[in-house]
Parts: C-alpha cells; sequence; structure tokens
C-alpha cells in the first residue's frame, strides 16, 4: 500500500511542476504580446508626432528640409529606439520568468523523486537549523581556546 502511496504522491508532484512550468512559459509568453500590442500603439503615436510635425511646418510655409527634416528624423529615430528597448526588455523579462521556471521545476521534480524515495522533507523553503554548538567537537570538549562550553575553563 506504501508502494502505491509514494507512486500517487509522486505522480500528483509530477503532475503540479508541470502545471507550474506552463503558467510560468503562458506568463512570459503574456509578457512579450503585452509588449507587441504597446510597441505596434507607440509606432501608430510615433507617426502621428511626425505627421502633427509635418503639417505644423507646413501650415507655417516652413519647407521640409534642412532642420524641419531633421526635426521629423529625430521623433522616427526616438520612436524606434523607444520600441526597440521595450522588445528588449520584453524579451529579458521572458527570458528570465522562463530561466526560473526551469529552475523551480528542477527543483520541484527533484524534491518529489527524493519524497517518493523517502529522502525526507523535500520543502525548499525549509531550512536548516544553524549550528548552535560550532567548536564543539564530536567528544563534547570545547575548542582549545582556553574556555570550557559552560563558561569555566578548561
Amino acid at each position: 500500500m506504501g508502494d502505491v502511496m509514494q507512486g500517487a504522491m509522486l505522480a500528483i508532484a509530477v503532475v503540479s511542476a508541470g502545471m507550474k512550468y506552463k503558467a510560468s512559459r503562458d506568463q512570459a509568453k503574456a509578457v512579450v504580446a503585452g509588449e507587441a500590442l504597446k510597441a505596434d500603439r507607440n509606432k501608430k503615436l510615433t507617426f502621428a508626432r511626425a505627421s502633427k510635425q509635418k503639417a505644423s511646418f507646413l501650415a507655417s510655409g516652413i519647407t521640409l528640409e534642412g532642420t524641419p527634416l531633421s526635426v521629423m528624423n529625430s521623433t522616427f529615430d526616438v520612436g524606434k529606439a523607444d520600441i526597440e528597448q521595450g522588445i528588449k526588455n520584453a524579451n529579458r523579462r521572458s527570458r528570465n520568468i522562463i530561466g526560473a521556471a526551469n529552475a523551480q521545476l528542477a527543483m520541484d521534480l527533484a524534491g518529489a523523486v527524493a519524497g517518493a524515495a523517502g529522502g525526507g522533507d523535500t520543502d525548499p523553503s525549509v531550512t536548516p537549523q544553524t549550528n548552535q554548538f560550532q567548536g564543539i567537537t564530536k567528544t563534547g570538549t570545547a575548542p582549545s581556546s582556553g574556555s570550557s562550553f559552560f563558561g569555566g575553563t578548561a
């Protein structure tokens, strides 16, 4: 009966790990998709700004040569740089999410296998207690600094 329970617990742990991993992949895809929408919106805004500048220059009787053309080109350059930076940032966030998901998946699966094999506590949030008796040897004697465990001299 114990083997059946261990097998079932292992299966549940593996399915759970897979579901968490899939959720992380979906989150990473959403980050990239959201930035793609934002990039499209920024592209439209950049064209709208440049068009407004062009109309303003032409309405003022300014030819689209020299400085006015430089201003419009600068508008496009800044818009393009903003879009490219946003896409780079989204891709980096996406890679970070996937990297963290890969690491978590490995830990979850290792914990599930260790738990199924009777490896004890597999919860990574449980940290071992620090050794309160550092410096005490296996025989229970204090280090050779001249003081004993209980505060007196050895």
